[in-house]
């Protein structure tokens, strides 16, 4: 292809580049793309971000505020768009001048792009609607006071989830530095004593199962790749994406008990 090409803007590029049905596949996918927020986004980093099921539903409250308030806005810019181009319709129908109705129709090709873009975004925003209004009713359950208590401000649960986010913070930096930084030990020291003798002590306890859970990892990785020696090139830098040769290890996890989510576990 000649770089240096210069194409008229009134072309149609799709026909001067003579696009093949394999690229006019891609080009659909490209402006039908659905870039919402995915389902596990959703759940595993922004709801459980939030460490405690109290905290997880208020966030998840204030990420249905915010869709809500985006789909709202949306239907209306749409609604007015389709008031717009039928206003437009009528100026075209009346108008005997030629060069107004070129115009005119310019505009009104405008406004159904506009129209097709923001149906298509009002359909990812009610879609990002109803994710979270399913990821609350996962984190409630049958809890109705959790619920409650979500909608306002409880400090029994506010007690519980900073006394688990310092101690997930503190045991980030113990993995990273060895230690925890001055700014980290500096908010625990506000909290109240039996606070954060409970912070350190979760702190510690996740550390130390990190590591031993890390220890039992790195033992299968390392059989793993005894085991596929004869396959693995010699120089090849590793990918992140690449395969994991632990199978067998990551089959043998059991989880007999749903993992709990509290400063008893980080």
């Amino acid at each position: 292809m000649n770089n240096n090409v210069v194409i008229k803007q009134e072309e149609d590029f799709e026909k001067y580049f003579k696009l093949t049905d394999l690229d006019k596949t891609i080009m659909n996918g490209a402006l039908n793309l659905n870039s919402g927020q995915s389902l596990y986004q959703s759940q595993v980093f922004v709801a459980k971000s939030q460490l405690t099921p109290y905290k997880m539903a208020k966030q998840c409250l204030l990420e249905l505020e915010s869709r809500h308030h985006s789909w709202f806005g949306i239907s209306n810019k749409l609604k007015k768009k389709k008031i717009e181009i039928k206003i437009a319709q009528r100026e075209y129908d009346i108008t005997d001048d030629d060069l107004r109705k070129e115009m005119i129709s310019v505009d009104m090709e405008d406004m159904r792009h506009d129209i097709d873009v923001w149906e298509r975004k009002i359909i990812q925003a009610a879609e990002e609607i109803k994710t979270y209004i399913d990821i609350i009713k996962n984190i409630v359950g049958d809890d109705s006071e959790l619920l409650e208590k979500a909608f306002t401000y409880d400090h029994q649960e506010e007690q519980k989830y900073w006394i688990t986010r310092m101690a997930k913070q503190a045991a980030m930096d113990m993995i990273s530095y060895g230690r925890i930084s001055s700014g980290n030990m500096d908010s625990i020291a506000m909290m109240p004593e039996e606070d954060q003798i409970m912070t350190l002590a979760t702190c510690l306890q996740y550390n130390e199962r990190l590591l031993d859970g890390m220890s039992q990892i790195s033992q299968a990785v390392k059989q793993g790749l005894l085991e596929n020696t004869e396959n693995l090139p010699k120089y090849k830098v590793p990918s992140i994406t690449d395969k994991l040769l632990t199978k067998d290890f990551i089959e043998d996890i059991q989880f007999t008990t749903k993992p709990k989510i509290g400063p008893e576990s980080i």
